[in-house]
């Protein structure tokens, strides 16, 4: 359970101090005018989070690429991938020429367009062609690949109207013809089902494709003719291989293709969707040169490495800002550029740029249709890009080849080449795709001829650019070394790939060349002076569009091909840094290079087309959601041994690229130094769950919901209504697939056979703003009737480790064995989760709020309740009985509470607090009711859609009773109560002379809660975003009148008079004298905005004491003890003024502001912990050189004074803390007692005791190298005086916990 620190007294400054630690939730509301609080990104302050990565597509493609995409005969019952609606119906129209109806073939009326659904077997009853069966017989390879990038082709493209193309295929006056070729584009043959997939009424139909024609004839006839005359081959007509696409019946329908456009629809690509932040530039061959040219050198620049989409980012500050040189209209998705094909002398202007060459290969120059180039020599093109990402220009011409033209087939070459690198930390990510064309691709630095020689294979000297030279014969042989078992660990070695910088892959002769440069510049740095720091220099991503799949394929290894060995090679995650992908840090081979043991994870299989596409876009979605370190610390929990509770550190390790996580359990202990020392590894979950295909499928995960009455039901098929089928099915009848793949289920994702679901490196989805909770035996102690009997018959109770996650679920798991014993689906967050199975998907929030646990006295039965916020998926919160695991299904379901029940209710993240409250009984008589404390989160003022938006200046604090019974509703007043706080920047009155104060976005904090004698809550206390620190009287108990008991206490402002926010819970303590020490930090780092530069202003921390008088004024930085800092070597120095709190001299507390912050955006966001008469917290230091590596500075301060003590514990102006740390702090920092001593008593009784305090911080990655810290406290009352707690419930069960 969440271990919350208990009140102590102590002594220091000649007064006895209480404190009371608590933890609530991050919370917020702003009048309708603030802008929206972006909770979509989780890197925000991350290293180098705020430079845009680089994305090159390398395409080195030839006629090949324009190859079908679909072989063999045609399976209605299977689906085919392509620009037709494979499960939609067409027609086409026709008009009269000479007496005869005959296909239209007018370029502005000739297009196939949806007529009506097909059948369940892709039928469409004999009056129109089916949609499936037109993807089998048309589509390309190159159709597919611009499905997945861009969207297809457009060759109409207009508001409300857009017309794709299939790839234009050479013919007789290409170099290769592809009119019913037998390799590239075969005639083929509808055996049967003709009526039902066509209109034509024939035994048999032959399909012919040529140019951006399909050509309908009869089997029965002999083959024959050509392009011009086909004779017999188009006896049932010709057609142009061209559909309409997202018009307004389609585009809500088909979301795999079709993004709105306000209410219009365009077909989009990963570049329109993922484009975003990411920087995308294309690398292509020249397509103009013709075969008889001899050997052709690499490749050429064809779009420079910029921002396609909407807005821009820039060095040297990266702020978004509005981008000139967008690729599309962002209001109408329309390109920006008129026509792309074009006659070579008119593609100067506007035929440039990453879609223009994607959509325009092959058809760009209206004189010469179908030029592709004629070989594609890839382990050159891919030297050539990785040279301009160093920053350096072209490889010199040598002759025989001359310079290339600066304008190739009607599209540009950019032969002078600008550096694209605009950040040392930016990340490059290189995407090469190949076909069946590439050959003769040896001449690279380090190459040293084959004996006996081909054209075009030379010698060349290593590149010394960087160092060590790049020397392709040694890379090369290093990937054949590991492959091959001539370096350890691979366990399925290939003697065959020996010597692999002498072999050649397929009929054209192609080096592995390839491999080895991505090999190269995967684990070593690009640039001169780079650092090997163990983060991935270039992340390489490499398909194959060869249709059928590599030669020699099997279901068990798939084909050592360049390609497939570029993708392991330039993609595996290194780790532990020893550039071998079989050796990983937990020892398993498969780990760094492959999800499920056969394809590398970054390989891109052209054999599969749903593969293919998955893969594109999940290249571009890890581009943008990636972080610059692969896996990141996410949330942890440790604890010391006690009683019988073992130790426990459970830490889990995210990947932001891909959404996943993985979750784990090891022992530690910590040295006499307070150094922690790792122990052994218990178990690991949320890795690579292997899909078993061949074998029995794996248990899936129960999985529990609300149904519409609100009672818990199983989340099963069966189980769902219409309504709840239909966010699952979208509308292609694979809803139940969607809702097995929530349930853990792998078989159908991309890469699996049939597979069309988002692959995933693991079940289990991140948690970057989650938190791990433990649940064992409840604690001794806990005031109220029965409880007794409630504990001991739960003190066997199956130890559980909770944790909510960014799949949508909480998870339950067994804390000793890792076993999955259920999860949770909030029903508010069912119509969101199926999205994450999408391709499309880029990992985002779902289910990222905290959570919390108690045990609570409900309707007259004690139960052990969790309730969590739902984060940025979804605006409300919701409880659960965990009482007993074993009998969740049965009696898990309490209650959900979102902004439907109230407007005022947003984004909750942080964890929610309990409090037992006075009701008030008969005759005065004490009547207690338990509840759950929440503010009204972020965002609530946002327009969802949904008519729950809340009225503008609304924030409020939430009280939610935990014995409302499931199913009944929410009633204000009954069983919830809602306490209003004005939000905009001022007093009570909302009135503020701040300039500009409107436009801020304006947010609550969480309320921390203080218990009063009987242990019912007397007061909350809560932050803003403007700086004001709020208290709530709650003693005299419901109803509470609007605005009654509300007191502004303090305003946080900057030496120059600006607002501070606070986004964190204030820690209270019991004043000396009466009332209070309010203590917190100010800051926020929830969004990107707060990296800007713009929000590097000063920040603090401050304790003030609040008399709980009403007519005493609201306070500010005037009232408190200054303590100003000073750097010294190892952190800060601490002094100032002695500090009084009573007396002519006294003041209010003290503060003090953090050094530097305009440079190291130094700010405080994770709530301060109270332990042995100190208050420690860290501060985050962003850094605002975007390359700055973030740091997290630890304080440890005396609660009363300010100051720091020496090793000894004595605490006196000039001590140093504020130690710094690598990495950016999650969460606060962590207390764990080493020793407890207690001295001799004095005649009065007395005695004084020490404690010796070990500060870590959970989840932070100095914990796994031993980082820790010792403190000594001072001299503390111990003996007869003893730890006096107050009685609050919640505190004295924690505390009891721990006896």
């Amino acid at each position: 359970m969440r271990a919350l620190p208990f009140a102590l007294l102590s002594a220091c400054w000649s007064a006895w101090l209480l404190l009371i630690g608590l933890v609530c939730l991050v919370c917020g509301a702003a009048v309708a005018a603030a802008p929206p609080v972006t909770l979509a990104r989780a890197d925000a302050g991350l290293h180098g989070a705020r430079v845009p990565p680089n994305l090159l597509l390398n395409l080195s493609f030839t006629h090949a690429a324009a190859a079908a995409a679909h072989g063999g005969e045609y399976a209605p019952q299977r689906e085919y991938l392509g620009y037709f609606h494979a499960r939609m119906c067409y027609s086409y129209p026709y008009r009269s020429k000479d007496g005869a109806m005959l296909p239209d073939l007018r370029v502005a009326t000739a297009y196939f367009s949806v007529l009506k659904p097909a059948d369940a077997q892709h039928g469409c009853g004999g009056d129109s062609f089916s949609g499936n069966f037109l993807n089998w017989a048309s589509a390309s390879m190159l159709d597919i690949a611009r499905y997945a990038l861009t969207g297809g082709d457009r060759v109409i493209d207009e508001v409300r109207k857009t017309v794709l193309q299939r790839a234009y295929l050479p013919d007789a006056g290409s170099p290769i013809d592809f009119y019913a070729h037998p390799v590239f584009f075969p005639r083929k043959v509808l055996q049967a089902g003709v009526s039902a997939a066509t209109p034509f009424a024939l035994a048999q139909l032959a399909i012919v494709s040529c140019r951006n024609r399909l050509l309908f004839g009869d089997a029965s006839l002999p083959p024959g003719g050509n392009c011009d005359a086909p004779g017999a081959a188009a006896t049932h007509g010709v057609f142009l291989a061209r559909v309409r696409v997202c018009d307004a019946d389609e585009g809500p329908l088909r979301d795999d293709l079709c993004l709105a456009y306000g209410k219009n629809y365009k077909p989009a690509g990963a570049v329109q969707r993922h484009g975003g932040r990411v920087r995308v530039g294309v690398f292509g061959h020249l397509n103009g040169v013709s075969a008889s040219a001899g050997p052709v050198y690499g490749g050429v620049l064809r779009a420079p490495l910029s921002h396609v989409g909407r807005q821009r980012w820039t060095a040297p500050d990266f702020m978004p800002q509005d981008n000139p040189g967008a690729e599309w209209n962002p209001a109408t998705g329309v390109y920006a550029y008129q026509t792309v094909y074009q006659a070579a002398d008119q593609a100067g202007g506007p035929g440039g740029g990453v879609t223009a060459y994607i959509n325009g290969l092959g058809r760009s120059n209206a004189a010469h249709p179908g030029a592709y180039a004629s070989a594609a020599p890839l382990a050159e093109l891919l030297y050539e890009s990785l040279r301009y990402l160093q920053g350096r220009q072209a490889s010199a011409t040598v002759p025989p080849a001359t310079a290339p033209p600066a304008i190739d087939e009607g599209l540009p070459v950019v032969t002078a080449w600008s550096d694209p690198q605009t950040a040392s930390c930016q990340r490059h990510i290189v995407v090469s795709l190949g076909d069946a064309g590439m050959a003769g691709d040896r001449y690279v630095p380090g190459n040293v001829p084959v004996v006996p020689t081909s054209p075009g294979d030379r010698a060349r000297a290593p590149d010394g650019f960087a160092s060590p030279p790049f020397d392709a014969m040694a890379w090369t042989h290093a990937v054949g070394s590991l492959e091959s078992g001539g370096t350890p660990g691979n366990p399925a070695p290939r003697p065959e790939l020996a010597a692999l910088e002498l072999l050649a892959d397929g009929a054209g002769g192609a080096s592995y060349h390839a491999a080895g440069l991505a090999y190269w510049s995967h684990v070593q740095a690009l640039r001169p002076g780079g650092k090997n720091d163990g983060l991935a220099k270039v992340e390489h991503y490499a398909g194959d569009l060869r249709q059928g799949g590599p030669a020699g394929e099997s279901a068990a290894t798939p084909a050592a091909t360049l390609l497939l060995l570029t993708a392991k090679y330039g993609g595996f995650l290194d780790t532990n840094g020893d550039a071998n992908p079989y050796k990983s840090a937990t020892g398993g081979a498969l780990e760094e290079w492959s999800i499920d043991g056969r394809w590398p994870a970054h390989y891109l299989p052209g054999s599969d087309p749903a593969a293919l596409i998955a893969g594109l876009r999940a290249a571009f979605a890890a581009a943008d959601k990636g972080s610059l370190s692969v896996t990141l610390t996410g949330p942890a929990l440790m604890a010391l041994a006690s009683g019988t509770e073992e130790a426990y550190w459970f830490q889990t390790q995210l990947r932001l690229a891909d959404g996943s996580m993985t979750l784990s359990r090891s022992g530690f202990a910590v040295g006499a130094d307070g150094v922690l020392l790792p122990g052994k590894p218990w178990w690991c979950v949320g890795g690579q769950e292997q899909p078993a295909p061949d074998g029995p499928p794996a248990a899936l995960r129960p999985v529990y919901t609300l149904d519409a009455k609100g009672a818990l039901m199983p989340l099963a098929w069966a189980r769902l209504d219409a309504e709840q089928r239909s966010a699952f099915d979208g509308g292609d009848g694979k809803g139940e697939a969607r809702l097995t793949y929530l349930l853990g289920q792998r078989t159908h994702e991309a890469g699996q056979p049939g597979g069309f679901l988002r692959r995933r490196s693991g079940s289990l989805g991140a948690a970057p703003h989650g938190n791990l909770l433990y649940v064992g035996a409840p604690g001794l102690g806990m005031p109220g009737a029965g409880y007794g009997v409630h504990r001991q018959a739960l003190l066997q109770r199956r130890k559980m480790l909770y944790l909510g996650a960014n799949d949508g679920l909480l998870h339950a798991f067994d804390a000793r064995t890792g076993g999955e014993l259920f999860a949770y689906l909030p029903q508010a967050l069912l119509h969101a989760v199926p999205a994450a199975a999408s391709t499309h998907y880029s990992p985002g929030p779902l289910l990222d709020g905290a959570a919390a646990t108690a045990e609570v006295l409900a309707s007259g039965h004690w139960k052990t309740v969790l309730v969590s916020g739902m984060g940025g998926g979804a605006q409300g919160v919701f409880a659960l009985d965990i009482t007993d695991p074993a009998r969740f299904a049965q009696e898990g379901a309490l209650w959900e509470f979102t902004d439907r029940d109230d407007r005022l209710m947003g984004n909750i993240r942080a964890p929610p607090a309990f409090a037992r409250i006075n009701m008030g009984g008969k005759e005065g008589a004490p009547a207690y009711r338990d509840f759950a404390i929440v503010a009204s989160g972020y965002n609530n003022y946002v327009d969802d859609g949904k008519d729950t938006t809340a009225p503008a200046s609304a924030a409020a604090i939430f009280l939610l009773a935990l014995d409302k019974a499931p199913g009944t509703p929410w009633m204000l007043g009954s069983n919830y109560f809602r306490l209003k706080v004005p939000v905009s920047s001022g007093g009570d009155g909302g009135h503020d002379a701040d300039a500009g104060a409107e436009v801020i976005p304006q947010a609550l904090g969480p309320p921390a809660v203080v218990p009063g004698g009987d242990g019912a809550l007397a007061y909350m206390y809560a932050g803003d975003l403007q700086g004001n620190i709020w208290r709530l009287d709650m003693a005299g108990g419901p109803p509470w009148k609007e605005g009654q008991g509300r007191k502004l206490v303090f305003v946080a402002r900057d030496a120059q008079g600006r607002r501070q926010p606070v986004t964190q819970q204030l820690n209270v303590a019991y004043a000396p004298g009466g009332g209070y020490l309010l203590l917190f930090g100010t800051g926020k780092l929830v969004e990107a905005a707060d990296t800007w530069p713009s929000a590097f202003l000063s920040q603090s921390f401050y304790a003030v004491h609040d008399d709980v008088r009403e007519t005493s004024p609201t306070r500010s930085r005037a009232d408190l003890e200054q303590r100003s800092l000073g750097e010294v070597a190892g952190g800060v120095r601490v002094d100032g003024a002695e500090l009084r709190y009573t007396g002519s001299d006294a003041m209010r507390g003290w503060y003090l502001d953090f050094l530097n912050t305009a440079q190291t955006g130094e700010r405080s966001i994770n709530s301060p912990v109270l332990a042995a008469g100190r208050v420690l917290f860290n501060t985050v230091l962003p850094g605002r050189d975007p390359c700055a590596k973030p740091a997290t500075r630890l304080y440890v301060l005396d609660v009363l004074s300010g100051f720091a003590a020496d090793g000894a514990g004595v605490v006196q102006a000039g001590e140093q803390t504020g130690r710094l740390f690598d990495g950016l702090a999650r969460a606060p920092p962590l207390a764990l007692e080493l020793t407890s001593t207690v001295g001799a008593a004095t005649a009065a009784g007395r005695a004084e005791g020490r404690k010796e305090l070990a500060v870590l911080q959970p989840g932070f990655p100095g914990g796994a190298s031993g980082a820790g810290l010792k403190v000594v406290s001072a001299p503390l009352p111990a003996r007869r005086l003893s730890w006096r707690e107050v009685a609050n419930w919640r505190e004295l069960h924690e505390a009891a916990k721990k006896k």
